[in-house]
């Protein structure tokens, strides 16, 4: 049997948290809107948010049709007060770093590497923001799959760690 939450809101709210809020989140954030449409509510955060996203995960939010306007770094204080169905960290510092969340929050950790740290020429830096979008495309598509504004929280969470 669900789990009814208290007060639903009309989307799923999704949030992705890494550390500077300015390529893995960023681009997650982009890949679940390029794949659900306005099916869900998505945003993303920092726990130390840098000054701006990086332009190579602009770039790449651009490729896949997203508007660069949506996004800037914004740190954790700024949207953990509202109630998030799904918060998955991207990156192992926000992993450490997540503040404690509302009771019937389902949380989950995909671990993807910094593309931003990849030296080397604009073409190889390129390569490690494709890759990480390929890779978060593939998770975010596993997700997609379970519909998961249907399925016991208990079955999502452990569903999400094995993605």
């Amino acid at each position: 049997m669900k789990s009814p939450r208290s007060n639903p809101p009309d989307r799923f709210r999704v949030l992705f948290l890494c550390t500077h809020n300015a390529a893995r989140s960023q681009i997650a954030e982009a890949v679940l809107r390029w794949r659900a449409g306005d099916r869900f509510e998505v945003e993303s955060a920092g726990s130390h948010p840098g000054g701006s996203v990086h332009p190579l995960a602009l770039r790449i939010i651009e490729e896949i049709g997203g508007d660069q306007k949506l996004h800037r770094p914004k740190g954790f204080e700024e949207v953990i007060e509202r109630e998030w169905d799904l918060v998955v960290t991207v990156c192992d510092q926000a992993q450490e770093a997540c503040p404690t969340l509302p009771s019937g929050t389902v949380s989950g950790h995909w671990g993807v590497a910094d593309p931003s740290k990849v030296q080397g020429g604009e073409e190889q830096r390129m390569a490690a923001f494709r890759a990480t979008q390929e890779l978060l495309t593939k998770r975010i598509d596993l997700f997609l799959s379970l519909d998961p504004e249907r399925i016991e929280r208990s079955v999502l969470k452990d569903r999400v760690a094995q993605i």
